[in-house]
């Protein structure tokens, strides 16, 4: 195995910082493994959830049709983001922390304000 040179053409660099970065990359890999799946599983249920709660099935489509369109553009605005401030780890970390929470909570707090007609 060739080792590693640093951009600045300076030495090579340790095996011990290599070890870390690829603990850090396994690392990601298992927490983005636990998202994904977290997710799916989630988005498996939300259909007959939303049914529960009496959502008819034109509603589901919007609701989950606007939650990929919203998806889908701020992936777009976040790459625009992080290409012109090159802050690609705070995006990405800031994306991952909102990404669950924040979806739920505006889909649920819309169907609980429908249920008591506002």
């Amino acid at each position: 195995m060739t080792p590693l040179r640093s951009s600045k053409g300076g030495s090579d660099i340790e095996g011990g910082h290599r070890r870390t970065a690829l603990r850090f990359v396994l690392l990601l890999g298992v927490v983005s493994l636990f998202a994904d799946m977290t997710y799916e599983a989630a988005r498996s249920i939300t259909g007959p959830y939303l049914a529960v709660l009496g959502a008819s099935a034109t509603l589901v489509g919007i609701i989950a049709g606007l939650g990929k369109f919203i998806g889908y553009g701020l992936r777009i605005v976040s790459g625009v983001i992080s290409d012109r401030t090159h802050r690609y780890w705070l995006i990405t970390v800031a994306g991952y922390a909102i990404q669950n929470p924040w979806t739920k909570k505006v889909v649920l707090r819309g169907l609980v304000r429908r249920q008591k007609g506002f």
